[in-house]
């Protein structure tokens, strides 16, 4: 007679765990793009990018994120690797963002956004960000819904610095979209 093997939960959350990673590394790889997770891409980033030996900065405005953040061990800190924020993110001069010496040691900016899309999303307050440079084939419209337009003013400051600056990590729902920090961003 044979057995069906089950996979464990354990297991399973593994390896959804692992996909979760392959999938915020293709969004590196593949900047700009929109990336699709089986599970909340705010969650995918927190479990998989965060530790004991992550510093990190909190800016996110709910007390769930806060907690969830701070269950996997990661340290606050003024000077963090990691900036996990609401689409109002308010104090971004104090955002590291590396020197010559130590580019690395710019954050990444984990942002929550109401909606991303590769067409016009026609809501209030939709930014239309055209991404260009390094891992793009040409020229991309990216349409956010719920992110204030100061992060890409910013963002487009920073890059005059580079390779200082800082990345960013746009989250919503289950799609995540990661703009670093060497692509040239215009709000269109």
């Amino acid at each position: 007679m044979r057995i069906p093997l089950q996979a464990s939960a354990s297991l399973s959350f593994q390896h959804q765990q692992a996909r979760a990673y392959r999938t915020l590394l293709m969004a590196f790889a593949y900047p700009a793009r929109l990336q699709q997770l089986e599970v909340g891409a705010m969650q995918a980033c927190i479990d998989c990018l965060l530790d004991t030996a992550t510093r990190v900065a909190l800016s996110v405005g709910s007390h769930a994120w806060c907690e969830r953040i701070l269950a996997t061990g990661a340290m606050l800190s003024s000077q963090p690797e990691w900036v996990f924020a609401g689409p109002a993110l308010a104090d971004l001069d104090s955002i590291p963002t590396g020197s010559r010496e130590v580019p690395e040691e710019g954050a990444t900016v984990v942002i929550g956004v109401e909606a991303l899309s590769e067409t016009a999303l026609h809501t209030p307050g939709e930014l239309c960000i055209g991404a260009r440079g390094a891992g793009l084939k040409e020229p991309t419209l990216l349409f956010v819904s719920g992110l204030k337009r100061g992060v890409i003013e910013h963002h487009q400051a920073w890059h005059g610095e580079y390779p200082c600056g800082v990345d960013l990590l746009l989250c919503a729902g289950r799609q995540v979209v990661a703009l670093p920090r060497h692509l040239t961003l215009e709000l269109r």
